[in-house]
Parts: structure tokens; C-alpha cells; sequence
């Protein structure tokens, strides 16, 4: 249902962060044309863009943070964990960029490195639904489960009306056993479903209420 999770959540921060840089000068109009570029998938241009904002202001936070999503675009992780860390050492109240060092983190498989990151995100702002999605994608990726549903509980509980998060938490649910909870979560999922969901995945949430109604 997702696409590359880290590509796909960072290129939507690229929009979210558009004002995070502080100070508008002379480097605010290369980074402009680096986030044009990198929603484009130019990320060579966009770090050429980028390394050009900071040499005119080597303290933004944002050009770092930009040049970290492009690095990511280009699969040059342990580059992107360099210019996140960057930009916390001048801007350390962005959650944000905290969220997508532990992303990364979860890339190289440093798992005690994402979970800081993660907890230190949540720290900034508990109602940041994106946090616990990320958090909840590793501990299923780890195997663990609990922990996983906890996040996704917190997920639902911020974005209701989310049909995917449902779908999710429904299958953590009937996979403990709690086949009554994913009932209900299945049909939350068909309550909320977008109208250009694949039709494959709306008839096996209904196939799997009728299967689990059984049991």
C-alpha cells in the first residue's frame, strides 16, 4: 500500500519544512530551486543547489535538511545522517529532522540510533501522527509486535479517518488474535477507504471479516 516508505514520507516534508530556515537571505532562493528539484528527482542539482546555499550561509539548519532528503533520493544514507545531524547542531527543537535521522537510522539497521531519534521526535510533539507510523513500520520490521500496535493505536487515535493506518493495525490485531478488534478495525479500514484504493486490498479486508467472523 506504501511505496518506499522513507522516500515517500521525506519528499512530503520537503513541503512541510519549506519555511523551517530561520533566516532568509541571500541562500533562500538556491534552496527554493533545491526543493523544486528534488520534487522533480534532480538530486544531483538539488546538492549542487544546496552546497552553493551554504557557502553563503553555513549555519542554515534548512539547507542541511534539504541536502540530507536529496542524499536520501540518491540511496547515500550514512551522507544524509551527516547533514541531519548538521542541522540539529543549529536547530535542535525540529522534530521533524530528528524523525528523518531515525529513518535513516532504520535504513542501516541501527536500531538503538532510530529509537532515540524517534523518542526525541515524540519529546518535540506527541501529536505528530507521522512519529508513531515510522516508529510502529520498525517494530514490525523487528518483530515486534506490542510495541508496534501501541503506535499504531496512538496513529488511529490522532488520524481516524486514516483507511491505511486501520488496515495496519487490523492485521497486528488478528495476527495476536484478537480477531473480534480486527473485525472491527477491517471495517473501519472499508469505512474510510479511498475510492482509488486498489480493489484487490478492499476484498481481501472483507474476505478476512468473513473469515475471522467464523472463527
Amino acid at each position: 500500500m506504501r511505496r518506499h516508505i522513507l522516500y515517500t514520507f521525506c519528499i512530503l516534508l520537503v513541503v512541510v519544512l519549506a519555511g523551517c530556515s530561520k533566516k532568509q537571505d541571500e541562500s533562500a532562493v538556491f534552496i527554493e530551486n533545491a526543493r523544486d528539484n528534488i520534487a522533480k528527482e534532480n538530486y544531483e542539482q538539488a546538492i549542487a543547489d544546496l552546497t552553493t546555499a551554504l557557502t553563503k550561509n553555513p549555519i542554515n539548519a534548512g539547507a542541511f535538511y534539504y541536502r540530507g532528503i536529496a542524499y536520501i533520493g540518491k540511496r547515500e544514507y550514512e551522507n544524509a545522517v551527516i547533514d541531519f545531524t548538521r542541522s540539529i547542531n543549529i536547530d535542535a527543537d525540529n522534530e521533524t529532522t530528528f524523525l528523518c535521522r531515525g529513518a535513516v537510522y532504520v535504513q542501516l539497521e541501527k536500531k538503538d540510533e532510530a529509537l532515540r531519534d524517534f523518542a526525541k521526535s515524540i519529546r518535540l510533539n506527541p501529536d505528530n501522527p507521522k512519529i508513531y507510523q515510522y516508529r510502529s513500520a520498525f517494530y514490525r520490521k523487528v518483530d515486534e509486535p506490542d510495541l508496534a500496535m501501541a503506535d499504531m493505536e496512538k496513529v488511529v487515535q490522532l488520524i481516524p479517518e486514516s483507511a491505511e493506518d486501520h488496515y495496519i493495525l487490523a492485521k497486528l490485531c488478528e495476527k495476536k488474535g484478537d480477531f473480534e478488534r480486527a473485525i472491527a478495525e477491517y471495517k473501519k479500514y472499508l469505512q474510510y477507504v479511498p475510492s482509488d484504493e486498489n480493489p484487490k486490498i478492499i476484498a481481501r479486508a472483507k474476505n478476512k471479516i468473513e473469515i475471522l467472523s467464523e472463527k
